[in-house]
């Protein structure tokens, strides 16, 4: 047994509950903002952005549930503590920080038009 595999352990499982509840909110929050996007006019942006606040949206949702399946993975490496669960962790975890990093970098994108547009 190695020393300080226990206390790994535990800092890595807290972290993993924390990322946990921040995946659930950017779920909870996207998709609130997609129910009330589809319930006033798809296209036409009611938030005061433009035409890419949809897509935006998309993105946000699809990184929160990889993110939470990522999450569960983690749970499941710390749980089994082995080299094969530490690859699909790695994997799942990876292709959710592509596709969060897709979403914040489709926002910004978003952020920078509509500040052009304003001046």
């Amino acid at each position: 047994m190695a020393v300080g595999r226990d206390e790994t352990r535990g800092v890595t499982g807290l972290l993993l509950l924390v990322n946990l509840v921040l995946y659930l909110i950017i779920i909870g929050l996207a998709s609130w903002c997609f129910n009330q996007e589809i319930d006033l006019d798809f296209f036409n942006s009611h938030f005061g952005g433009n035409t890419a606040t949809v897509f935006v949206l998309m993105y946000a949702l699809l990184g929160g549930v990889i993110g939470a399946s990522s999450v569960i993975a983690g749970f499941i490496h710390n749980r089994a503590w082995t080299r094969e669960s530490l690859g699909i962790a790695t994997s799942t975890a990876l292709i959710s920080f592509a596709v969060t990093a897709l979403a914040f970098g489709s926002l910004s994108l978003s952020l920078s038009l509509s500040l052009s547009l304003c001046l």
